[in-house]
């Protein structure tokens, strides 16, 4: 389900029009998740930024594409703890 989503992140050009959407995509799916974690709705935002900065810093260093998906909710639940 999210590996199209891996393959297109790994492109941080947020210039290229696929990148930004894959980023859209991305936060689309991880922010329902946040704000069921984050007790104050106004810190979501932060929070979101913070999983997208954690992610584009380890992205690189992810070694098993399948893996994605397990590994972005990780760095969620990192960045709200």
């Amino acid at each position: 389900m999210l590996r199209p989503l891996v393959l297109r992140a790994r492109d941080v050009d947020m210039i290229d029009p696929a990148a930004r959407g894959a980023w859209r995509d991305l936060d689309a799916k991880l922010r329902p998740f946040i704000t069921r974690r984050v007790l104050a709705e106004a810190d979501v935002d932060d929070v979101v930024q913070e999983v997208f900065l954690r992610m584009q810093r380890g992205l690189a260093g992810l070694r098993d594409d399948e893996r994605f998906g397990p590994w972005v909710y990780r760095v969620a639940r990192s960045a709200i703890a």
